[in-house]
Order: structure tokens, then sequence, then C-alpha cells
């Protein structure tokens, strides 16, 4: 199952203490380190910061935060910790038993 994939890859983004920015599907983009994620794919972050305080001042003060998994439109990982070769190989892969 694809999200097994990814919620294993991400925790392996929590293994290397790796910050990423989640965006959500009303654009707001939260950026932390994920110190959690489950079969939902639902995130908590560590020390989060918005991309825009100005229009969020009630997040500013945050010192962790739960992102719900649908609610969740984007996860941008740093390109230095993005390992391309997984993330084609199992795309390629869900593709085929798609097709089966």
């Amino acid at each position: 199952m694809q999200s097994q994939f990814f919620q294993t890859y991400f925790r392996g983004l929590i293994e290397r203490c790796v910050s990423v920015t989640i965006e959500l599907k009303n654009g707001l983009q939260i950026q932390g380190q994920i110190t959690y994620v489950d079969d939902n794919l639902n995130f908590n972050l560590v020390d989060p910061e918005v991309s825009d305080p100005v229009k969020q001042p009630q997040l500013i003060t945050l010192k962790n935060s739960f992102i719900r998994g649908s609610t969740v439109k984007y996860v941008h990982i740093p390109q230095e910790e993005l390992q391309e070769e997984v993330l084609i190989s199992a795309c390629k892969n869900e593709v085929k038993k798609q097709k089966q």
C-alpha cells in the first residue's frame, strides 16, 4: 500500500531529524521537524513556523502542532534529504500493482 511506503519514508526523516514544510489544502505552510507520523499520514511537528505569521498570528507561539493527514496537500522535503531513487522506484512499483 502506498501510504505505508510514505509512512516508512517519513519515519526515516524523523530518525534523521529533518525539517520539512507541510503545505495544507487551505494554502497555509508550516515548517518544522517531524516527530510523529501514523498510518493516516497525520503529522506532529515540533517548533513549527508558519509561512505567513501576519495572517496566522495565533500560530506563532506554538511549540508543537498536530496536522491531520486529510488536510495535507504537499510535504516539501529539502533537496539534500530527498532520496529520489527510492521515491521513483516506489511509485513505479505502485503503478505496476494497480495495473495487475
